[in-house]
């Protein structure tokens, strides 16, 4: 799968989100889901399998037509901070986001919301979030 993470009208914004995970299918599309359900955005969905041995791998297959998406497996599981750089080192965006594999993202702009708290505070280097 590849991703083009260029937008037409700003491309210099794109957000590249970062997803490890293991053995997590059941939980797996809630957190795919909400990445993709973000609104007024270019991002690409980085995802790593590191060394699943459920059924994740069959989940991961739900989106593999979407040019958002790509994914990476890891033969034998790392840990979470290797699979996260191994993300890292395959991100196109010009942000980094990240999402727990069990998590979601409730709202649909947060993403966008995050990006224009960029835009009111150049000096800022990172920003999270309390939900």
């Amino acid at each position: 799968m590849t991703a083009d993470v260029s937008s037409p009208a700003d491309p210099g914004r794109a957000v590249s989100v970062l997803l490890s995970t293991k053995d997590r299918a059941e939980s797996l599309a809630a957190a795919v889901d909400s990445v993709l359900a973000q609104e007024d955005i270019s991002l690409e969905l980085i995802i790593v399998d590191d060394g699943s041995t459920d059924h994740t791998a069959s989940v991961l297959q739900r989106w593999s037509g979407d040019e958002r998406v790509r994914v990476f497996r890891n033969a034998e599981s790392q840990g979470l901070p290797a699979a996260l750089n191994r993300a890292a080192a395959e991100a196109q965006g010009a942000f980094l986001a990240r999402i727990d594999d069990d998590d979601r993202w409730v709202r649909e702009d947060k993403l966008a919301l995050q990006l224009a708290e960029f835009d009111q505070c150049p000096e800022l280097v990172l920003l999270g979030t309390g939900y």
